[in-house]
């Protein structure tokens, strides 16, 4: 995958990289918009962003092992549990009550 790719995820989330070119010069915008493929099918092409995650979720941590690029999506989707851990805290130490279930 490259980063500023176009393309379109199938329903398995695997995702299929399209000729940029050829659809700017036939007059489509910047993803994402609806596209019609030769076979049928209607998709929605996207524009991917690559990111760098730290596998620990410790930004200071730039060793190359601890390091991957993903795509938006898969960054997220890595993230989520720490995200939601984290959102958690934040509310608990902004309400400033104990937690009765910990």
């Amino acid at each position: 995958m490259r980063h500023l790719a176009w393309g379109y995820r199938d329903r398995t989330g695997h995702f299929h990289e399209v000729n940029s070119g050829a659809l700017r010069s036939a007059g489509y915008p910047k993803p994402p918009f609806g596209l019609s493929l030769a076979d049928g099918r209607e998709v929605r092409v996207i524009e991917i962003v690559l990111t760098c995650a730290h596998l620990d979720h410790q930004p200071g941590n730039c060793d190359p092992d601890n390091l991957r690029a993903w795509c938006q999506a898969c960054h997220l989707a890595y993230d989520a549990r720490h995200h939601a851990a984290t959102a958690a805290a934040r509310r608990r130490a902004e309400m400033a009550t104990p937690d009765l279930l910990e």
